[in-house]
């Protein structure tokens, strides 16, 4: 196991025991609140017993981000069933996700974002009766499956350092969305109509596209409470506009609605 200073430390668990090999976790020790941390530990794999039959269900969260993984055990993923949060992010080589992956039926959050997929891999979609956060930046996509539509808990997706010319429209049938961040794209027009359908929608980060413009209808939307759009070529806002956030960015576009 694990050395005692680090096996009790409240929120984090990192290292490998003795029997390890380099950059491969050994027996990983469990806190009580079950939140497991293991970022920026140059690991290279994740041992097949790196969680004991007891300790295994007793994960909640397991945040393996910048490390060199390059994938994770179907042995290991079969036992966190009550795994609610997995981080892979910064993980530049990892490119597969075993589709024991399906056996997290706990499972509500996950990011893959800066790892080396290059499409949302298959088994994301057997979690739909759970997933509400999908976290996807900085892969290089320039568009969405239409898959992605059977994952309708999704409260937040994250889409920003890709290639998206639009929001994607098969975002628009996720009606339990909260938060759409798509900013550092080539996003250069918004979709009102649809925008409005999201009634539950209270954050739209689109910063750092190349928006000219932004549809006066988008005005109308109730539930927006944070808009970012800071970074585009906006000319018919005033900068005292913008920088004083949703509120006022939302009044000045209903001010625009042709009567």
């Amino acid at each position: 196991r694990l050395p005692a200073s680090v096996a009790s430390a409240p929120a984090k668990a990192a290292g490998s025991s003795s029997s390890g090999s380099p950059g491969t976790t050994g027996s990983v020790y469990v806190p009580d609140n079950g939140i497991v941390v293991l970022s920026k530990q140059r690991l290279s794999k994740l041992a097949d017993d790196a969680f004991g039959s007891s300790s295994a269900p007793r994960v909640k969260q397991l945040k393996l981000d910048q490390n060199n993984l390059t994938t994770l055990p179907s042995a290991v993923m079969e036992t966190l069933i009550n795994l609610s949060l997995l981080d892979l992010s910064g993980n530049k080589t990892f490119s597969n996700l075993p589709s024991s992956l399906s056996s997290c039926t706990a499972l509500t959050s996950l990011n893959i974002s800066r790892t080396a997929f290059k499409a949302i891999p298959d088994v994301v979609f057997s979690l739909a009766p759970s997933l509400k956060i999908l976290e996807l930046s900085g892969l290089g996509l320039e568009s969405l499956p239409d898959d992605v539509t059977k994952l309708s808990l999704l409260t937040r997706i994250n889409l920003g350092y890709n290639r998206f010319k639009q929001i994607p429209v098969q975002t628009y049938t996720l009606t339990n969305m909260e938060e759409i961040l798509i900013d550092n794209n080539n996003v250069s027009e918004l979709d009102a109509e649809a925008l409005l359908k999201l009634k539950s929608l209270k954050v739209l980060d689109i910063n750092c596209n190349d928006l000219t413009d932004l549809p006066p209808r988008l005005g109308l939307h109730e539930g927006l409470r944070v808009l970012e759009i800071e970074g585009n070529g906006i000319k018919s806002l005033k900068r005292s506009t913008i920088e004083s956030g949703c509120h006022e960015i939302l009044r000045c576009l209903r001010d625009r609605i042709p009567q």
